[in-house]
């Protein structure tokens, strides 16, 4: 009993055990072949070094901006789901500044729906955020679902940022992008009414609608 006990234990090995092995030694392999191609190559070799450094830090030691760097340097070499990692730790840290770059990472993975989530939520939590309005402005326009949402985005900041300039330059660029002059002037004469330390900048705009 106790030999056909061992048998079974052997067969077991050598059917389930050793393939699994087998996968992990192959991805080991595969993966540090993939590490030294990054170093081969000189725009991410920097990128590389920085991951091996952060990496070699005890976890306990590492700070919220230490997974920052660490998603930026995935980010660059094309190594989205650990860069979304990295920032999604570095945000759960108090970094928030990361949410930016976890709709960065969403936006090269074509996945718009999270990045504009991304968006909406940072500008429901804080209205304030011109940037958030702003980058989900720039989604919208390369994204054939968010394309009629651009609109909407910019009035709402300027619902809740009464008069930003930055905002109100947009919504004139966006009219004078779709043909319409007449309320690209209304939105560029605005920001030259509510802004005169800018007026050259904004006067140039106008010049541009003629």
């Amino acid at each position: 009993m106790k030999k056909e006990k061992i048998q079974y234990i052997f067969i077991y090995f050598v059917i389930v055990a050793i393939p699994i092995v087998l996968v992990i030694i192959g991805y080991c392999v595969f993966d540090s072949m993939k590490w030294d191609k990054y170093k081969s190559d000189p725009d991410k070799k920097n990128s590389v070094l920085g991951i091996e450094k952060i990496l070699k830090k005890p976890e306990k030691e590492r700070q919220a901006s230490d997974y920052f760097e660490l998603g930026k340097n995935y980010y660059s070499i094309e190594e989205y789901k650990l860069a979304l990692s990295s920032y999604q730790k570095s945000l759960k840290m108090g970094y928030n500044v990361a949410q930016y770059n976890i709709a960065d990472v969403y936006i090269a993975t074509e996945d718009y729906k999270k990045a504009e989530n991304v968006y909406l939520d940072m500008i429901s939590k804080d209205g304030a955020q011109i940037d958030a309005y702003l980058a989900a402005a720039e989604l919208y326009k390369k994204w054939d679902g968010g394309k009629y949402k651009v609109l909407s985005i910019f009035e709402l900041g300027l619902e809740n940022n009464l008069n930003n300039y930055d905002l109100l330059i947009k919504l004139g660029d966006y009219y004078k992008e779709n043909g319409n002059k007449e309320k690209a002037l209304e939105y560029y004469q605005k920001a030259l009414d509510t802004h005169p330390e800018r007026a050259e900048e904004t006067k140039n705009m106008i010049s541009g609608l003629q």
